[in-house]
């Protein structure tokens, strides 16, 4: 897989995650009925609410498929372990390495896709901007390279 295409599924789950928490928010739902929609104990929906960071993906399906959002980016996260560890083992190394990332949260993140926390995306997120970026800049530098030599050989730049 791309970095770009990388890159579109988790800014797509950012984007999704934002959209339920608002719907969320919007809804005013009370404690017993998120115990009941996610299937989980006060005290679990209690933190979510206190620290929105640590919403789970699967539990933002659910919310997902309550508010008939699409849960479709979240289901591209459980992916994304997956694409990452069949990235060239230069690419991956270097990509992990610098999004603070190291082989055995992969692993897990391979074993468990609930595992994927907030913070780590974002930070993904901006170190596939940075690729993105590089590679364009790259790409530019190239072909600016190229005109320049086609130019000093005589040819009219176009």
């Amino acid at each position: 897989m791309r970095i770009e295409s990388l890159l579109r599924v988790v800014e797509s789950y950012l984007s999704g995650r934002s959209a339920i928490l608002w719907a969320l928010e919007d809804r005013a739902f009370t404690a017993s009925e998120l115990k009941d929609i996610l299937d989980v104990q006060n005290d679990m929906i209690f933190r979510r609410r206190h620290n929105p960071t640590s919403w789970r993906p699967s539990e933002l399906k659910q919310l997902a498929n309550v508010f008939r959002l699409s849960s479709e980016p979240i289901t591209n996260l459980q992916n994304l372990a997956f694409w990452l560890q069949s990235l060239p083992d230069g690419i991956r190394g270097k990509l992990l390495k610098e999004a603070h990332f190291d082989r055995s949260k992969l692993k897990v993140r391979l074993q468990n896709p609930d595992a994927w926390q907030y913070d780590e995306l974002g930070q993904l997120v901006c170190v596939l901007r940075r690729w993105q970026d590089s590679r364009n800049l790259s790409g530019l530098c190239t072909d600016l390279y190229r005109r320049q030599q086609h130019c000093q050989s005589g040819c009219q730049w176009q």
